[in-house]
């Protein structure tokens, strides 16, 4: 397939303005000078200061980082799920010396009885039960865990959650609790 030299410049002027907008660019500077003031939705929020919008996201983001190095120190086999509520980082572990490690951090720490790859493990067995129950693959949804809760939560087709759960085994979870919740359906292609 043959392109003109429009539809390539189109093409390149279309990356390089996606490339700008992916790197945070986009202000109403001229093309080679920086605007001073960084761009503001003045029509949408202007009372609002521009930290007020940053620092949260960065906050955010330092979170996550700490959730990662709180996660390597305990170890797999303690952490359970990590999450941000109120600008505050919460860490399940199972054990008092993860405990320990997370709330030294500065995080909020919860004690659970199951880890992260605990969950995944009982996840992972509840799919593969699923792949061979007739009529169960196409009603199952997406797959949670929750670690502070103690279980998997299984999102089920409409009216199937029932049937689903006289069918389901719960041994095969092991001792997690695995709950089916129905959702909006599959999902649809317009």
């Amino acid at each position: 397939m043959k392109r003109s030299k429009t539809t390539k410049a189109l093409a390149l002027a279309g990356l390089g303005l996606t490339a700008a907008a992916l790197s945070g660019c986009g202000g109403s500077a001229v093309a080679g000078m920086e605007s001073e003031e960084p761009r503001r939705s003045a029509e949408v929020q202007p009372d609002i200061p521009m930290e007020a919008v940053v620092e949260p996201h960065k906050r955010s983001g330092e979170l996550t980082v700490l959730s990662s190095r709180i996660k390597e120190s305990v170890g797999v086999e303690a952490f359970g799920q990590s999450w941000i509520e109120d600008g505050t980082l919460h860490v399940a572990v199972t054990t008092e010396d993860a405990a320990a490690i997370v709330t030294e951090s500065g995080a909020t720490s919860h004690l659970v009885r199951f880890s992260e790859a605990d969950l995944m493990d009982a996840a992972r067995s509840v799919m593969a039960w699923s792949a061979g129950q007739p009529g169960a693959p196409g009603a199952l949804g997406r797959i949670s865990i929750d670690a502070v809760g103690e279980r998997i939560v299984v999102g089920v087709a409409p009216g199937s959650a029932d049937q689903i759960a006289v069918a389901f085994d719960a041994s095969i979870a092991g001792d997690v609790d695995v709950e089916f919740e129905p959702t909006g359906g599959p999902a649809k292609t317009y």
